[in-house]
Order: structure tokens, then C-alpha cells, then sequence
């Protein structure tokens, strides 16, 4: 199932928001995006997942971004 254009806009504000509030390169910002559960979430409820804010989903991400890297220490 393709994408929306309103689900890829999202994402790229994640990506954007990641890099200006948490220091991400953009690479990074996007393989976090597409690794994390907002993915999922935006497959299985799209318009569910996009109620929350950008920033919401921005810190969602980094979190589970740094839960991932304490793990793998």
C-alpha cells in the first residue's frame, strides 16, 4: 500500500523536527523515523497517529532512539 502524501509530510516534519530539536543528522532522523513505532502507527491508523502533535512524535522517537542505544551498550 502506497503512502499518502499527507502520511510522507508528516514524517518529513518528524525528520525535520528531530534534526532541529535533538542535533540528528538527517540520515539519522530518517532511519529512526522508519524504524520506529510511528511507522507502524501511521500504517495501522493514520489519522489516529497524526492527532498527536510532530513534537510529540519527535520526542517518541528520539526516546525510543536512546532506549535503543542503551540496549545495545
Amino acid at each position: 500500500m502506497m503512502e499518502t502524501l499527507q502520511v510522507r509530510n508528516f514524517k518529513k516534519y518528524v525528520v525535520e523536527e528531530l534534526v532541529d530539536s535533538y542535533g540528528l543528522t538527517k540520515y539519522e532522523a530518517e532511519t529512526a523515523v522508519c524504524s520506529s513505532y510511528l511507522s507502524i502507527a501511521l500504517k495501522m491508523d493514520s489519522e489516529l497517529a497524526m492527532h498527536d502533535s510532530v513534537e510529540y512524535w519527535a520526542e517518541y522517537v528520539h526516546d525510543e532512539l536512546l532506549d535503543d542505544e542503551l540496549q545495545e551498550m
